[in-house]
């Protein structure tokens, strides 16, 4: 039998697949060296190159992780012949993966939960991990009423961000798409979900920027002085949406680009049916993904 050298012209690069999945690299070596998930072929040099249908079975596994997968059954999954018992396979990792965040955070343990962050994001997507275990974890903390609750919100918001502020660091070595702006609605608010989202816009290139909150008003200085080419407004809690409606009308004939909004304040619009209906990004963080990468893409 004559074996033929891989045509690497028609292979991708490691960072291409990353664009094109939204997965970052971290996570992909990961997949491939604890997993067994992907066999990407070498150069010489040792670098990883991945085929199209490698890109097709990164979009396979997200499918999966998103509907509660453990990461260490997917292949498991793949390989199967038959369909009739994969759903018997959906388990809820993320029910573990909450009582270990629990765990920590009444413990005040940072080790602990700096590990399981680190444990996650390499194994998940950040916007996984996101709508899966944070989200639910930050909305049962900011309704408790027992004490200590606050303590541990805001040690988790300490240890998140921090977390996550780095990870922008290395992303944003690579990041040569358009320029988004995200902005939180919301003084009030959290800023671990639209941080998570900026972080995920700049694992697909985007170059994002979050600045957290910031009044209404002054979004037009902002967009000019940053050159940004789209904006996310970020809100998870009721603002008021008259304001908001008539403000989202202007800048999109003064700014001439893309003004999105996201977080759980777009349910507020679900029964719009005016001009601004389309502008809903989504009301977690792998809908507003979904909805920006696509959009801003195919500017």
């Amino acid at each position: 039998m004559n074996m033929q050298e891989p045509d690497t012209s028609v292979l991708l690069p490691i960072r291409e697949i990353s664009r094109l999945t939204g997965v970052n690299t971290v996570t992909l070596r990961a997949w491939e060296r604890r997993y067994g998930l992907l066999k990407p072929t070498r150069t010489e040099k040792g670098h990883r190159l991945y085929s199209h249908d490698d890109v097709q079975r990164v979009k396979i596994i997200q499918s999966w992780l998103v509907r509660g997968l453990a990461i260490s059954k997917v292949k498991g999954i793949l390989n199967s012949e038959t369909v009739d018992d994969i759903e018997a396979g959906i388990d809820s990792v993320w029910l573990e993966y909450s009582a270990r965040i629990e765990t920590a955070l009444s413990q005040l343990n940072r080790a602990a939960l700096a590990g399981l962050l680190n444990e996650l994001v390499a194994l998940y997507p950040a916007e996984i991990v996101a709508d899966q275990l944070l989200a639910p974890v930050l909305e049962k903390l900011q309704i408790a009423a027992e004490y200590g609750a606050r303590t541990k919100l805001a040690f988790l918001h300490s240890l998140v961000l921090e977390h996550f502020y780095f990870g922008h660091y290395r992303q944003r070595q690579t990041a040569k798409g358009k320029r988004v702006l995200v902005v939180n609605l919301n003084a009030d608010d959290s800023d671990i979900l639209p941080l998570i989202l900026n972080y995920s816009l700049l694992v697909n290139t985007f170059q994002a920027e979050y600045i957290g909150y910031l009044p209404l008003p002054e979004l037009v200085f902002a967009v000019e002085q940053t050159g940004a080419e789209g904006v996310v407004l970020y809100s998870d809690s009721a603002i008021h949406l008259g304001n908001l409606r008539q403000q989202l009308l202007e800048w999109q004939q003064i700014l001439m680009i893309p003004v999105f909004v996201a977080g759980k304040i777009t349910r507020m619009f679900i029964e719009e049916r005016d001009a601004i209906q389309h502008l809903m990004a989504g009301d977690n963080l792998q809908a507003a993904l979904a909805t920006l990468t696509q959009t801003f893409t195919e500017q």
